[in-house]
């Protein structure tokens, strides 16, 4: 009996009990849907998805080696890169500093060009001076035509003759006061003559060495303005000395006449003239008395025969003159003949050819 109050009681208690935690506890709550087995479910995924980290793992650690293998390269890249800077600078230093010396030597070559330049005008300047003061064979001066029967024509008649084409320079001479007149064709210099009754008198005459021995040298061993005086000892200081300071050795200032030779004395024949066959410049003014010197002064050609330097190959005691029709002869062709002991007249001349 009481072994069966004790187990109602105790069921009654245990009822009440399981009333009392029933009524305190919170309320039990439904499993989410899917429980268990969506559970497992979503750690597969989860497991499928470390399986893929893991792998991207190892490939980011591969990725990481080769990360790590091209900073290598990139620091040895970069230290190459530093030396090449390095060697870079220095050479721009070298290049700065050819620079200045090449840009020294550019004015040093744009100054030598200007000096070049200006030289090559004086050049041009010179090369002009030259052509007009070169030699030129002059023309006979011969400018009017004849038939064969000696009848003047038009010279466009035949177009042969001298007169025709007028060949070479145009006779032309530049008269000086201090006794001179030269050819500006040949540039010789010539001695006018006069009949003053001195040394340059057209009448005097000489034996072909006299004319070397005596008339050319008096030219070139008295002084320019008294022929009288001699300076062949010291030149210039022997006329200064007598006649003042200034005053020069040698007819016009010069000592280097001479007499013609053959092709000289052909040079001033003009053959447009008759007797004698020169030029104006040799034939002016001429009368007795008259002087070579000064803007009034004459310049005189005498009919004789005037002496050159050249002596006859084939007869060597003649030597070659210029009769008053402008002949060049080693023979007279009328009355005697003319040798090297004859007097002839002279005429000095210098310079030119």
């Amino acid at each position: 009996m009481k072994n069966k109050l004790f187990s109602v009681l105790f069921a009654l208690f245990y009822g009440l009990f399981i009333t009392y935690i029933a009524w305190a506890a919170p309320p039990f709550e439904v499993p989410a849907k899917g429980g268990l087995p969506q559970c497992k479910a979503d750690l597969e995924v989860c497991e499928t998805d470390l399986s893929t980290c893991g792998g991207d793992l190892t490939d980011c650690t591969m990725d990481l080696g080769i990360c790590a293998s091209d900073l290598g390269l990139c620091i040895e890249n970069f230290d190459t890169c530093s030396e090449d800077l390095s060697s870079c600078a220095s050479d721009l230093s070298n290049c700065n500093a050819e620079f200045e010396t090449c840009d020294n030597d550019l004015i040093t070559c744009t100054q030598n060009l200007d000096q070049s330049s200006e030289n090559l005008s004086i050049c041009e300047t010179d090369l002009l001076v030259c052509q007009e003061n070169a030699v030129v064979f002059p023309a006979t001066g011969q400018t009017l035509c004849w038939t064969q029967a000696g009848v003047p024509i038009e010279c466009d008649v035949e177009k042969g003759e001298d007169g025709y084409f007028e060949a070479g320079g145009t006779l032309s001479y530049i008269w000086n006061d201090d006794g001179t007149v030269v050819d500006a064709n040949t540039k010789l210099m010539w001695e006018r003559k006069d009949m003053s009754g001195g040394i340059h008198d057209m009448n005097r005459t000489y034996r072909w060495v006299q004319s070397f021995r005596e008339h050319i040298h008096v030219l070139n061993n008295t002084c320019k303005n008294d022929e009288t005086v001699s300076c062949g000892v010291t030149g210039d200081a022997d006329c200064a000395a007598e006649l003042g300071e200034g005053e020069v050795c040698g007819f016009a200032g010069f000592r280097d006449w001479r007499m013609p030779n053959v092709k000289e004395m052909q040079s001033i024949i003009d053959y447009s003239q008759t007797m004698p066959a020169v030029s104006l410049a040799f034939n002016w003014m001429c009368g007795e008395g008259c002087s070579l010197m000064g803007e009034s002064g004459c310049s005189c050609t005498s009919l004789g025969n005037y002496w050159t330097s050249t002596s006859h190959v084939g007869n060597p005691e003649r030597a070659w003159f210029a009769d008053r029709e402008g002949q060049i002869r080693f023979i007279e062709m009328i009355g005697s003949d003319v040798h090297k002991y004859n007097e002839l007249r002279v005429r000095a001349v210098r310079g030119g050819l």
